[in-house]
């Protein structure tokens, strides 16, 4: 199994997973996104430098992840039902 970090901004990280059987060939694959918190308030805190440096001992951390374009939220009522 390799569970290499892909991502990181602010407080988010993101990882992938990479199951491969005795030859070699990937069988499964899965993503998943951590968020980093303060343990005295349990609000988002950003990554410590560490654990980037960890992860990306060359410096090379990859670009921030980029997010799906969401559906704006309406704005008037017209769309609830009376």
């Amino acid at each position: 199994m390799k569970t290499p970090g892909i991502a990181f901004a602010r407080s988010l990280a993101q990882r992938t997973y990479s199951l491969s059987d005795a030859s070699g060939q990937q069988v499964a694959e899965a993503q998943s996104l951590w968020v980093s918190l303060d343990r005295t308030t349990m609000r988002p805190a950003r990554i410590p430098a560490e654990m980037v440096a960890f992860w990306f001992p060359a410096g090379d951390a990859p670009p921030p992840p980029t997010w799906p374009d969401w559906p704006s939220i309406p704005t008037s009522p017209a769309h609830r039902r009376s």
